[in-house]
């Protein structure tokens, strides 16, 4: 008579199987939030950056203008990093004028989501000048900051 060797059982597998699901569930998790930081440092960086740049741009005539600064032209002033008009949620950088005399600029980020949105809202903007005593607002999904 000959002798079968015992192998793995099904519930042994089983479990193997769950533990690695585990592992994997929870990489993504910390994945997944890590890239929502990031996104978030990275838009509040392109923000800044907008206005130091937008602001040089148009220093010399010391006003801003009323129309919206189409994303053409922040490519070709190379304020906008690898020419992409597209935060890094997806949504659309929007700058333009504010106020009667247009010593503001409004710049509007959009396509974020509720959480993503207060978080930038929530930023310490020291390093920009505010127009007035605005801070960072959010609305549908869109953070608006005016700056001088």
């Amino acid at each position: 008579m000959k002798k079968y060797e015992s192998g793995r059982s099904m519930i042994e597998m089983l479990a193997v199987l769950a533990i690695i699901g585990v592992i994997t569930v929870s990489a993504l998790s910390g994945y997944s939030q890590a890239m929502t930081r990031y996104k978030t440092s990275r838009t509040v960086t392109d923000i800044v950056t907008i206005a130091d740049e937008v602001f040089k741009l148009f220093s010399f005539k010391r006003t801003y203008p009323t129309y919206e600064i189409d994303c053409q032209t922040l490519k070709d002033e190379g304020i906008l990093e690898n020419n992409t008009c597209t935060n890094p949620f997806g949504g659309k950088y929007e700058v333009r004028g504010y106020s009667a005399n247009n010593k503001c600029l409004e710049i509007k980020v959009g396509g974020l989501s509720k959480d993503v949105c207060e978080q930038i809202a929530a930023e310490q903007w020291s390093n920009l000048t505010l127009c007035g005593d605005t801070s960072g607002t959010c609305s549908g999904g869109t953070f608006t900051i005016i700056v001088e």
